[in-house]
């Protein structure tokens, strides 16, 4: 079994960062896998937990933001693409930030749904997020 999806997709308790990184043999390792596991729908919450803690754990690595660039990109991810947009602010580097908000205001600019959902970057609490938003947003 995998102890990594089996810690993840334990209803009753969210694992810590730090538990997660033990089972996945170091920070790195762990990174990857849930880059990895983020589009996993076999398992329920596996695929949304690893998104998430990808965006609270985001210091502007080049593969977390290729990942979620990529996840904005595609028509099939619609569930990662809503909780980029949601968490945006969870995300503690402001770099990462404005990375991730550019990506999201390109979805919205050609896709009308989605656009609703990009809206919430106009009341972020960082200010750079929050202009680009105004402004892209019309």
């Amino acid at each position: 079994a995998d102890q990594l999806v089996d810690a993840l997709s334990d209803r009753h308790k969210i694992p810590s960062l730090s538990e997660l990184e033990t089972i996945a043999a170091g920070h790195d390792a762990l990174i990857s896998r849930l880059i990895e596991l983020r589009t996993d729908q076999t398992t329920p919450l596996v695929g949304m937990r690893s998104a998430k803690l990808l965006l609270a754990n985001f210091q502007g690595e080049e593969a977390i933001g290729s990942a979620f660039e990529e996840d904005l990109r595609r028509d099939d991810r619609k569930g990662i693409a809503n909780a980029i947009a949601l968490n945006l602010d969870k995300v503690p580097s402001s770099v990462g930030r404005q990375r991730l908000a550019k990506a999201v205001l390109e979805k919205a600019s050609h896709d009308e749904k989605y656009a609703k959902m990009a809206r919430t970057l106009t009341t972020s609490q960082d200010e750079g997020v929050r202009e680009l938003a105004k402004q892209t947003l019309k």
